[in-house]
């Protein structure tokens, strides 16, 4: 979580302001501190957020194009982390994640007999 914390950038954006565009290539996970924005596709409105929102990650997860635009429909100040270190903090939360299935899984008395690699094969279903 601190290198998470220490990742962040903060930004702002006015009223009016395009934070995401639609069809454009992936760069930031963002947190909404304040203000509100609008997510359109196709210049059409699909729906809002307000404080405490997240928004951006499903571009940097599956390296895919924008799906909305996200206009500022306030003033808006926003943290942002970039795409290789969100990546890293979501693939570290992973393995410590499968490290505790993995834990939990051998104090189970039938399991505990398994290797290793059964185990950790069992974790990743």
């Amino acid at each position: 979580l601190s290198i998470l914390i220490r990742a962040f950038e903060k930004i702002h954006f006015k009223k009016q302001d395009t934070i995401i565009q639609q069809g454009d290539t992936g760069d930031y996970f963002y947190v909404l501190v304040s203000g509100q924005v609008q997510f359109m596709v196709d210049d059409k409105p699909v729906g809002t957020a307000k404080d405490g929102h997240t928004f951006g990650e499903l571009s940097l997860l599956y390296t895919s194009p924008r799906a909305a635009t996200v206009l500022a429909i306030q003033d808006c100040e926003l943290f942002r982390v970039d795409q290789m270190t969100f990546r890293f903090i979501l693939q570290a939360q992973t393995k410590q994640t499968d490290q505790e299935i993995n834990a939990l899984l051998r104090g189970v008395p039938f399991l505990a007999e398994l290797d290793g690699s059964d185990l950790n094969k069992l974790v990743g279903v």
